[in-house]
Order: C-alpha cells, then sequence, then structure tokens
C-alpha cells in the first residue's frame, strides 16, 4: 500500500508527542515540511525510484534539445548501444563546426546540446532522474517505497522539531542518520561477491 501525506503526518506528529488538534503543528506547516523533506533525500543521490525514460528525435543540423518537463537530473544518453558521453562545453568547442552521429552531449541554457551536430535523425534514448510531483492533499502519494518512507517522516519530523519542540531535534537526528545508513545500504544494486580466496600455505 503506498504511503500518502496522512500517512506521514501521521508518523511526523507521533515521533514529536503531538496530537492532530496541536496549534503548534498544523498540516498546513506539515505540507511544507513534509515536501521539503522529500526533496531534501531527493537530491541525496539517484534514488532508483525516480527514474525516468524518454527519447529525443535529433533533426538533420539541429543540436540543442529541451529537456523534458518533469526532468530534475539526466544520468545517461545513448544511441542503440553507444553512450554519449558528457562533456563540459570547454571540452566540446573543438566539435562546434562538425557533423554527424553524437558522441557528446553538455547543457547549455538549460537543453542539451548535441556534438558532432546530428546530421541525420537518430534516437537518443535519455534515462534521468524524474522531479515527483508535490503533495498537496492529504490521499497523495510518494513514489517512495513504503519501506524508505520512513525516511521522509524523521526528515520532516526533524524540520518540524525545530518549530515545535527542539529539544528533540538531537534524537530526531540519530535516528534519521540509523534510517539513512540503512536506506543507503539497501538501494544499492545487489552483487553476488566472490568467496575470498583460501591460503593454503599456512603452517601449524
Amino acid at each position: 500500500m503506498a504511503t500518502t501525506l496522512d500517512d506521514i503526518r501521521a508518523g511526523v506528529r507521533l515521533r514529536l508527542g503531538l496530537n492532530s488538534s496541536d496549534p503548534a503543528l498544523t498540516d498546513a506547516d506539515l505540507l511544507i515540511f513534509v515536501n521539503a523533506a522529500i526533496t531534501q533525500l531527493d537530491n541525496l543521490r539517484n534514488w532508483w525510484w525516480n527514474e525516468a525514460d524518454d527519447t529525443i528525435t535529433t533533426a538533420d543540423g539541429t543540436s540543442l534539445y529541451a529537456f523534458f518537463a518533469d526532468s530534475r537530473k539526466t544520468q545517461h544518453l545513448s544511441i542503440g548501444d553507444d553512450t554519449i558521453k558528457f562533456r563540459t562545453k570547454l571540452d566540446l568547442i573543438k566539435y562546434k563546426s562538425d557533423s554527424g552521429r553524437p558522441r557528446f552531449w553538455t547543457v547549455e541554457s538549460g537543453q542539451y546540446r548535441l556534438y558532432p551536430t546530428p546530421d541525420d535523425v537518430y534516437t537518443v534514448d535519455v534515462v534521468y532522474q524524474a522531479e515527483p510531483t508535490a503533495l498537496a492533499s492529504g490521499s497523495d502519494t510518494v513514489v517512495w517505497p513504503d519501506w524508505a518512507a520512513d525516511a521522509i517522516v524523521l526528515t520532516a519530523a526533524q524540520l518540524a522539531a525545530a518549530k515545535t519542540v527542539p529539544d528533540r531535534v538531537q534524537d530526531i537526528a540519530i535516528e534519521l542518520g540509523r534510517v539513512m545508513q540503512g536506506l543507503l545500504d539497501d538501494s544499492l544494486p545487489t552483487v553476488t561477491s566472490a568467496m575470498p580466496a583460501r591460503r593454503d600455505d599456512w603452517t601449524a
């Protein structure tokens, strides 16, 4: 079951020892703190649950292409199996007059700049971190999986505690640190590791 804004509000109040009628922390306050918490957490790393993909169809002679409306951070561009590598504008200035199959990209004025300038129609696959829609009503759900949503609760609680119960800030920060460590470990891809080689030259 997806975690809702109301679920998070209830979790924050529980952590702070406040009830829903306490004027020290209204639903409107919590809406601000919860959305701020999600933004802070989203900026920590490229979470797989925020990953999205789309395509750019190039035009002959055009090198600038708009970001997608929900794009927050680009991760990868490719044409088929060929990666289009990111470079700074300074690195790519030598290609400014070249045309051909794009091999590099950079960011210019909030757009993708492909180098060399495409000389044909190419389909560019783009993987990016999507900007989640801000929560507004109590039934709105977060894109974070349920098992990770406690990080949002604790981050929002830490922000809210500074306003309502400052003496709880340190305790919440400690709990958040533990949750985040587990979250960062659990959200990494699982890799089967090799067993360490056994020494066979020991002597008694």
